[in-house]
């Protein structure tokens, strides 16, 4: 018997402007699955309670894990990755 998942809504971190989920997003819109998103490119992103999704994609980008110096806002997505981790929501990286 197929253990039905819990998983409901879903979050994503995104980098770039021009790559978003693709067939990830449609995937997850045939399935039922509520989509939110982060976007870090833009000026006034907001990274949401790790309450308020179940599983979070993280989208790749130029950056490094260590570019904080020309990425500020790399530093609250990693401290929110941690948090989402020890939330035991699950995490995807997608690079």
């Amino acid at each position: 018997m197929k253990k039905k998942s819990n998983i409901k809504r879903i979050h994503y971190f995104q980098h770039i402007s021009f790559e978003g989920l693709g067939l990830i997003q449609n995937w997850c819109n045939m399935h039922g699955y509520s989509i939110s998103g982060t976007t870090f490119h833009d000026q006034d992103f907001r990274i949401p309670s790790t309450e308020d999704y179940d599983a979070l994609i993280i989208m790749g980008g130029p950056m490094g894990v260590y570019d904080e110096q020309e990425y500020p806002w790399l530093l609250k997505e990693k401290e929110h990755i941690k948090a989402a981790i020890n939330a035991k929501n699950m995490c995807l990286a997608y690079v």
